[in-house]
C-alpha cells in the first residue's frame, strides 16, 4: 500500500453539506503541519516570516475548533461554525465584510489598521 499523497491528506470538503466540525478540523490540522514544515524548510529571510506567520494563524484556527469540539459533545454549534468558514472561503468577499464587521464590534477601526499597514509597508517592515 503506497503512502498518501499531500493532495489527499488535505482532503477539503467540496459541498457545504459535506462538511463538519471534524472534517475541517482534519483539513487544518494537514494545513498546520504542512506550513510547519515549510518554515522549517525555508531559509532565513521573508519567506519564513510569511510562512511563520500563516503556521501561527492555522495554529490558532486549529486551537479554537479543537476547543469548540470538545465543549460541543454533540458537535452542533461546532458544525455550524464549521460549515459559516467553509462558506465564506467558498465566497471570498463574505470574509472582508465579516472582518470589517467583527472589528468594528470590538471598537477597532478598520480604516486606522489599513492606514498603519501601509505606512509599515512602505518603510519596508515585514508586515
Amino acid at each position: 500500500m503506497s503512502e498518501p499523497t499531500l493532495a489527499e491528506l488535505l482532503a477539503y470538503p467540496t459541498r457545504v453539506e459535506d462538511v463538519t466540525a471534524k472534517s475541517m478540523l482534519r483539513y487544518l490540522l494537514v494545513q498546520a503541519q504542512v506550513l510547519q514544515a515549510r518554515v522549517a524548510d525555508e531559509a532565513a529571510g521573508y519567506g519564513r516570516i510569511k510562512s511563520a506567520g500563516e503556521y501561527a494563524m492555522a495554529f490558532a484556527a486549529t486551537h479554537l475548533l479543537r476547543d469548540l469540539i470538545a465543549d460541543d459533545p454533540n458537535f452542533q454549534g461546532a458544525n455550524e461554525a464549521a460549515r459559516e468558514l467553509w462558506e465564506a472561503w467558498d465566497d471570498g468577499a463574505t470574509m472582508g465584510e465579516c472582518l470589517w464587521d467583527w472589528l468594528t464590534a470590538e471598537g477597532l477601526a478598520p480604516e486606522q489598521i489599513q492606514l498603519a499597514y501601509e505606512a509599515a509597508r512602505s518603510a519596508d517592515e515585514h508586515v
